[in-house]
């Protein structure tokens, strides 16, 4: 099968955003491949963070992600299309709950794609300010 087109990738990763944002389950399960792998940027692999598998630990992801920053904004967003996968660079700030420590970071997100849909999300961060 070949690979969506640019148009279509940026369809899907504009719902699946809007899921995440939303901690729909079932609608970002509606773009994603069942076996859907999110690698985030944090955890305690370094340098891959952690893998997450299955609805059940992304919901548990997004609800620690809430508890733990506040005022998330992602800047500067842009797209990147490779023949075989997406690119989205950013730049992210917020400020962390406990202590009001202010996060700032470049992030860089790789997107696969199968049968029409987001197969992985390989997020990276780079600190650029003080956390």
């Amino acid at each position: 099968m070949a690979e969506p087109s640019e148009i279509r990738r940026e369809e899907l990763m504009r719902q699946f955003n809007k899921a995440m944002f939303a901690r729909d389950m079932p609608a970002l399960y509606a773009v994603v491949t069942a076996d859907f792998v999110w690698r985030v940027a944090i955890g305690p692999t370094a340098p891959g963070g952690r893998e997450l598998r299955g609805a059940e630990q992304i919901a548990a992801y997004l609800d620690e992600r809430a508890r733990t920053y506040e005022r998330l904004r992602f800047n500067d967003v842009v797209t990147y299309h490779a023949s075989d996968c997406s690119f989205v660079s950013f730049r992210l700030s917020g400020q962390r709950r406990e202590d009001a420590r202010e996060v700032d970071v470049l992030g860089l997100e790789r997107f696969a794609f199968r049968d029409d849909r987001i197969v992985l999300k390989d997020a990276y961060w780079k600190h650029i300010g003080a956390e």
